[in-house]
């Protein structure tokens, strides 16, 4: 078979996008990521972290640490995901040997939010192969034309929704079934 895959242009459905790098796990020590992947996360937090939640603190159960790329109107899901995993696949000997070392997972968080009320993202074959390779999930949370801009969202239900899973800003949730059922949060977010 051939297959011939042109360039991803943006896609005019999209009203706002967030891609998050995400690596977690029990032992994570973000320094040591940021070291290893030579740039600074947009939030992160180690296991055993205590973080104050709705007004009581919180020891965080994982650790994670997360790159996160944004774009408002019309924008390509496919160049914010390329953006958001640079870091691991421009030195993917050290990520893949990091992820051996530390036991941690890691995945792409995306939200895309509609403009239209219909359509939606598209990825290439391409693409879905470096994902692979880099051995990244992909979680998607996609949102209707009513529903809003993410920065709309308290910071608090961005984590619940499994937006993020550290600590960026006030009311960081996890978006750990275990950690937000404690924090009375949706205990089928996923981690």
């Amino acid at each position: 078979m051939n297959w011939r895959v042109v360039a991803m242009a943006p896609n005019q459905h999209s009203r706002e996008i967030e891609v998050s790098l995400r690596l977690m796990g029990d032992r994570l020590l973000p320094a040591v990521v940021t070291e290893a992947l030579h740039v600074g996360p947009s939030f992160a937090h180690a296991a055993g972290s205590v973080v104050e939640i709705k007004g009581k603190l919180v020891q965080r159960s994982i650790g994670v640490w997360g790159y996160t790329v944004a774009t408002i109107g019309p924008a390509s899901l496919e160049e914010q995901i390329e953006a958001a995993m640079r870091p691991a696949a421009k030195a993917a000997e050290r990520f893949h040997a990091l992820m051996a070392e530390w036991d941690l997972s890691a995945d792409l968080t995306c939200i895309w939010i509609s403009a239209s009320g219909f359509g939606g993202p598209l990825l290439s074959p391409g693409l879905l192969a470096r994902i692979a390779q880099l051995g990244l999930a992909l979680n998607f949370v996609f949102l209707g034309l009513d529903e809003g801009r993410i920065e709309d969202y308290p910071d608090e239900a961005r984590y619940v929704l499994g937006w993020k899973d550290a600590v960026g800003g006030p009311g960081g949730e996890s978006a750990c079934p275990q950690e937000a059922a404690e924090d009375g949060g949706d205990a089928g977010a996923g981690c």
